[in-house]
């Protein structure tokens, strides 16, 4: 199952302007959100490093977790105009082409799933995984607290490897499950891994290669919405069961 980007998220906007004219002009303002923690718990993705982003247009929103976060005001074609552009600008493109891919029909689930249904979504992603896979060992890259609790009870514990760029996280034992580090420990969590649950952010942070480069045949999903327009355009799997 191994891959290679072909289409990243300048282009895949450029070529969607061009086929859908009338997104040319749609205004499209980019938000900071920051979803509260569910329940007082401490979670990554609302008091950790990554942020929300949401880029809302009429009709539609697309969203991405980033470690740069940014505000827009303006045009989709501007954002799709602009050259291929830096890290810190990057996770504002994928957003607008998140939101852009809803607004034409390309994709139709694009706004992720409420805290009090983040446990839903990891029973039924745990349970496609088993069905497909059987009783495996998986690699987690992207710490998502509902998930790794989930996979930890269908799995057990000694059968998950998780990593995450969050140093707060790095070392830690989460439900029998030590944390590796995000930038250090690819081979290993891939060697050890019969399947990889990879989070959308990774297609924005730029590690999503080196992921396809050492994975070679080992199946993988995506999940998260972060992942919808560019897995969608990519061909590539994408588990989001609860996202709307």
């Amino acid at each position: 199952m191994m891959y290679i980007m072909r289409v990243n998220a300048n282009e895949a906007l450029r070529k969607l302007v061009d086929e859908y004219p009338e997104l040319r002009g749609q205004h499209i303002e980019i938000k900071i959100k920051q979803p509260a923690a569910e329940g007082g718990r401490y979670d990554p993705l609302t008091s950790g490093d990554e942020v929300l982003i949401q880029a809302e247009m009429e009709g539609a929103c697309g969203q991405v977790y980033t470690f740069h976060p940014r505000t827009f005001s303006g045009t989709v074609d501007a954002v799709a105009n602009l050259p291929n552009v830096s890290q810190y600008y990057y996770p504002v493109v994928v957003a607008v082409l998140n939101a852009a891919a809803r607004k034409v029909g390309l994709i139709d689930r694009s706004v992720e799933c409420s805290p009090a249904e983040h446990g839903q979504c990891a029973r039924h992603i745990c349970e496609f995984i088993k069905n497909q896979h059987g009783i495996c060992r998986i690699g987690m890259i992207g710490f998502h607290p509902a998930l790794l609790e989930e996979a930890a009870k269908v799995f057990g514990p000694e059968n998950l490897a998780v990593m995450d760029l969050n140093p707060h996280h790095i070392g830690l034992f989460l439900h029998g499950v030590e944390v590796w580090d995000g930038d250090k420990d690819y081979r290993p969590l891939v060697d050890f891994a019969d399947v990889l649950l990879i989070a959308g952010a990774n297609l924005v942070n730029g590690k999503a290669d080196k992921i396809f480069e050492l994975s070679k045949d080992k199946p993988y999903y995506f999940f998260g919405t972060t992942a919808a327009g560019l897995a969608r355009v990519n061909d590539l799997p994408w588990l989001c069961p609860m996202s709307v």
